[in-house]
């Protein structure tokens, strides 16, 4: 046995067991976190967020939109549908997006967009409201 050893039983018979440090503790639930919120008012559009999941991943520009009926929404980013070049339109002269990462479930992409917004609102309460806030 060596010295250190013996130190450190004496310390434990002396002073009972060690109190639970930082790294002894269990970490906390990572949490979705807002990190970034910028104003854009257009149309339905309320804005882009950045997000960072509770695995690390952060997702940069992710639209804030409201409905008709003043529901908001956020949804994952995407990227213009092209056709020559140009951005594709739909009959109604709507821009088309394709999807680049998407939500296997209704369940899930719900949840997220519930969360998005909600943290967002958190941070800047009236970002909804009409001309938006910061």
């Amino acid at each position: 046995m060596n010295r250190q050893t013996t130190l450190r039983r004496g310390e434990s018979a002396a002073w009972g067991p060690r109190p639970a440090g930082p790294s002894d503790r269990a970490p906390a639930p990572r949490r979705m976190r807002l990190l970034a919120w910028r104003l854009i008012t257009r149309g339905a559009l309320r804005g882009f967020c950045t997000v960072e999941l509770p695995s690390g991943l952060r997702i940069h520009d992710i639209p804030i939109l409201v409905g008709a009926k003043g529901a908001a929404w956020a949804t994952l980013p995407s990227k213009p549908q092209l056709a020559a070049g140009r951005h594709k339109l739909d009959a109604n002269g709507r821009r088309l997006y394709v999807p680049v990462v998407e939500w296997i479930t209704k369940d899930l992409r719900d949840r997220f967009s519930q969360a998005v917004v909600e943290l967002m609102l958190a941070e800047h309460p009236s970002a909804l409201d009409g001309e938006g806030g910061q």
